[in-house]
């Protein structure tokens, strides 16, 4: 696998990990609009699932860049205008 390559997959798994570990605060606030706290359980759950989006956006962003820096590098198979 190339260093590349890996670097996409590590800013992959990056959003996987934020989001499981997001998730967490998603269901404690579940809990708490369970337990009464309509105000705060809402409030968990939003700022939760905004974290993940913008978590998730900025990494994809990331790899969207990579990909796109990869794509503009000639290989060493394509001529040059010298040749």
């Amino acid at each position: 696998m190339s260093d590349e390559q890996g670097g996409i997959e590590q800013k992959a798994s990056d959003i996987a990990d934020e989001s499981v570990a997001k998730s967490g605060e998603i269901v404690e606030g579940a809990e708490q609009i369970l337990g009464g706290d309509l105000k705060g359980g809402l409030a968990k759950i939003l700022k939760a699932a905004g974290d993940i989006a913008t978590g998730a956006t900025e990494k994809g962003l990331e790899i969207a860049a990579d990909v796109v820096s990869k794509a503009k590098k000639p290989t060493e198979t394509e001529p040059t205008e010298t040749e």
